[in-house]
């Protein structure tokens, strides 16, 4: 039985719940009888984009969120919990740049590396994340 992964965020600051492509890893990415899976890669274009009422950059600073990754069993259709990792929002930085019609444009980012994947206080895993936050005027801008 093939395994079809995906994550998702959670948030109470999140207004819609949107989850990754599904992903579905090469039978070489297992080993041995216990199928433990070696790695788990979404590109860009996999990843949901996550929109929020927050509209200020010093109140995301003072959130959290839950990065879930989970599959739904081909048998049974319950959805299946792998593990979550737990990220505060407190180490976004700040740069500026110009954009293409030379204004100033600000972006906040936020990258974390091997943050712990727990599933019932066992570690399980690590996740690399890079994530962008930006404060547009209508979600035109976003597409």
């Amino acid at each position: 039985m093939q395994q079809h992964f995906q994550f998702s965020f959670y948030a109470d600051f999140i207004s819609d719940f949107s989850y990754s492509k599904e992903l579905s890893p090469d039978v070489n990415d297992f080993s041995g009888v216990a199928d433990h899976i070696k790695d788990l890669h979404w590109t860009a274009s996999q990843i949901p984009k996550m929109y929020t009422p927050i509209n200020s950059f010093e109140t995301l600073l003072n959130q959290r969120m839950v990065f879930i990754i989970w599959f739904i069993d081909e048998l049974t259709g319950q959805y299946i919990t792998v593990g979550q990792a737990n990220i505060t929002l407190n180490q976004f930085q700040s740069s500026t740049a110009v954009n293409a019609n030379g204004e100033e444009e600000v972006t906040h980012s936020l990258e974390l590396y091997k943050v712990a994947v727990t599933l019932a206080n066992k570690v399980v895993g690590q996740v690399d994340l890079e994530m962008r936050y930006r404060i547009t005027d209508s979600l035109e801008e976003l597409n």
